[in-house]
């Protein structure tokens, strides 16, 4: 949904149907209504992001009535409807104590009974009955979204702020619940401490490992976990502030940052090989041209991608190819590569800037991270900005001509780099979470496609 909505268009409305399970996962509470039982719902205007926790959970205990200690275990479904401008998805929600009547007027219901009630969407019978059927989970459920997870997260927040010299002020919250990761905080009297949980997925790297590493070598411009658990993909980190979009939505300007950002990318030229041994995968030219066709022919892109645009990338593949090799001809050294910079990934820190969120991190042609002027920005003048500070700041490595036609070539080739990021997410989750971001894979699809016909 879109965060700037149009005059002349009503607002978006989220419809939440809210699954209440009791603690072994296996009877829902059900309220009854005039055309039969359902689950709890309600309606948010202006819409509500399911995995935003932080938000999602006050609206329950508000609009819902629902109280004692919960949190977001996971969600049964997503769908959308972008030209009606609504969505609708089914929250998990886990009580962390038993609870014998979550809501008035409700009852407990198991799967034998389910079959026998009338609801008044019919359509759920088939959801929650999957649900309460299930045994075990998939393989490529994330952690967090497993009875227990939270507790056990927690606990470990608790010891390690105790190692710290820490003493915690307040609960444990959620924050956000996705797919492909998990984000926890709490207060403490040294300041707020966030937990994140990293999903595992094929081009995932260990982040808070990496962190720690790239902290040591650009403290500057990578804040440094305050503890990490490798076992489980678990770090722990400093409040270090909001980020550009959510200080300053309507002023926030990728430009001031591009410049520091590239001064970053040139530092970690000289530490390529280091990077791959710290699990960075190699997302070189060469490997991104032998990418293409795994992504075309992959049933995750046929399934989520436009179909015109997908035949129209077939075609353009011999020229992504060569693309490849010319983007690699002007001698700019491949770097880190952020893997996903915009706004949101991006803290002011005195007069510099603090880069966040490495779990795409990788090697490769550094121009491949500028999705956010290529791509995001929306602002014609800001887009100009972005480009002009951070060419600017490779102006030693070669001519402005280069430069120039360096960021032209290397423009379809960012929406490659993320298509194929998009695709491995997809394919390392279960499939009821790839909603999330399965209009990634698509919109990137695009993007390349678009890049292409404007040259």
């Amino acid at each position: 949904m879109s965060d700037t909505e149009k005059p002349d268009k009503p607002p978006w409305v989220s419809h939440l149907h809210i699954v209440l399970p009791d603690r072994a996962q296996r009877r829902v509470w059900l309220l009854p209504g005039e055309n039969g039982w359902a689950l709890p719902a309600l309606d948010v205007e202006g819409g509500v992001w399911v995995g935003d926790a932080a938000r999602l959970i006050p609206l329950l205990r508000k609009r819902l009535g629902l109280i004692g200690d919960f949190t977001i275990l996971r969600h049964l479904g997503l769908t959308d409807n972008n030209e009606a401008r609504w969505d609708r998805a089914y929250p998990v929600v886990e009580f962390q104590q038993q609870v014998d009547e979550p809501l008035p007027d409700g009852r407990w219901v198991d799967g034998d009974e389910l079959s026998e009630l009338s609801l008044a969407d019919e359509s759920q019978h088939g959801l929650l009955s999957a649900f309460l059927a299930e045994s075990e989970p998939p393989p490529l459920r994330a952690t967090w979204a497993r009875p227990g997870w939270f507790a056990q997260a927690a606990d470990w927040m608790a010891e390690t702020l105790a190692a710290l010299g820490r003493t915690p002020t307040g609960p444990v919250e959620q924050v956000k619940i996705l797919g492909i990761s998990c984000l926890l905080r709490q207060p403490s009297d040294a300041g707020t401490v966030y937990f994140k949980a990293t999903a595992r997925l094929p081009l995932f790297v260990n982040e808070g490992r990496l962190m720690e590493a790239l902290a040591r070598h650009f403290p500057r411009w990578i804040p440094a976990p305050l503890a990490r658990n490798d076992g489980n993909s678990w770090m722990l980190l400093d409040d270090f502030g909001p980020n550009l979009w959510e200080r300053d939505k309507k002023n926030a300007d990728f430009a001031p940052a591009a410049a520091e950002y590239a001064r970053l990318q040139q530092a970690s030229a000289e530490r390529v090989e280091e990077l791959l041994a710290l699990g960075c995968f190699d997302r070189r030219l060469p490997v991104l041209a032998e990418q293409i066709d795994a992504l075309l022919t992959h049933p995750l892109t046929s399934t989520h991608a436009r179909s015109d645009e997908l035949s129209q990338l077939a075609t353009l593949a011999p020229r992504l190819r060569e693309r490849c090799a010319q983007l690699a001809g002007f001698g700019l050294p491949d770097a880190l590569v952020h893997g996903d910079l915009h706004l949101g990934n991006l803290a002011a820190r005195g007069d510099g800037y603090l880069f966040f969120d490495w779990s795409d991190a990788c090697v490769a042609h550094p121009f491949l991270d500028m999705i956010t002027p290529y791509f995001l920005e929306k602002d014609e003048t800001k887009r100009v900005r972005g480009k002009e500070a951070y060419l600017a700041a490779w102006g030693g490595r070669a001519s402005r001509s280069a430069l120039e036609n360096a960021w032209t070539l290397a423009k379809p080739l960012a929406a490659l780099h993320q298509a194929v990021s998009y695709l491995h997410i997809l394919i390392g989750q279960e499939e009821v979470v790839h909603p999330e971001m399965a209009s990634g894979l698509r919109d990137f699809v695009s993007f390349a496609v678009k890049a292409m016909d404007e040259i």
